[in-house]
């Protein structure tokens, strides 16, 4: 079995009144990344073998492919998704946006 897991550390977006001049994350990150899970469905992988991680923090606060995010949730999260695949010693594939 491979699993693919499609991380977007970047895709938790202040929306429009809110906006500012400063970029709080990657516009499109979240919609690139759920292109990539619905092109594995359409391949038939089973949804079982696809993990989508989305942020839960806007860049801003924290940058979450950074070393000061190693103790954050959305790291524990992607740890404990990793976790279970190696020890299976499954296939692996990220992707990262």
């Amino acid at each position: 079995m491979t699993a693919y897991i499609i991380t977007a550390p970047h895709s938790l977006c202040i929306r429009s009144s809110e906006r500012t001049s400063e970029r709080t994350c990657d516009e499109r990150s979240e919609q690139a990344a759920k292109m990539i899970q619905k092109g594995f469905q359409d391949l038939g992988v089973p949804e079982s073998n696809i993990y989508l991680l989305l942020s839960d923090t806007i860049r801003k606060e924290m940058d979450l492919n950074r070393i000061e995010s190693f103790t954050s949730e959305w790291r524990q999260k992607l740890r404990n998704l990793v976790s279970p695949i190696d020890l299976l010693k499954n296939d692996f594939c990220f992707f990262i946006i």
